[in-house]
């Protein structure tokens, strides 16, 4: 006999066990940018005088995010196209406008006035 006869055959990997694990992923929103839905919008909001703004809510259709305390903020699940945008201190408006969101990630800085 010869050593080949002696090999167990490799067992067929299960497709229900991978495909359970895509699924419970792609419900608990994976970070996985094949399950990620939307845009990611980030930027910083500073004043006139180019300081940073700390805790400005930056809203942008129905996605909000406050900014940190370097006037960053980070909005991920932003639709894709025409949005509109709103940064708030309180019931303040201090700047609104609508934007074109693209891409998988983009870069939006607010100066307000």
């Amino acid at each position: 006999m010869n050593s080949a006869s002696f090999r167990h055959p490799r067992p067929k990997a299960k497709l229900i066990p991978r495909f359970l694990v895509v699924l419970v992923a792609a419900l608990l929103g994976s970070p996985f940018p094949v399950f990620a839905l939307g845009s990611t919008v980030y930027g910083t909001v500073t004043d006139r005088h180019g300081r940073p703004v700390f805790n400005i809510l930056v809203v942008i259709g129905q996605n909000y995010r406050y900014t940190d305390v370097s006037g960053r903020y980070r909005i991920d699940g932003v639709h894709p196209g025409r949005q509109h945008m709103v940064c708030l201190r309180g019931s303040a408006i201090l700047w609104q406008g609508d934007i074109d969101v693209v891409g998988a990630e983009m870069a939006l800085d607010r100066r307000l006035s």
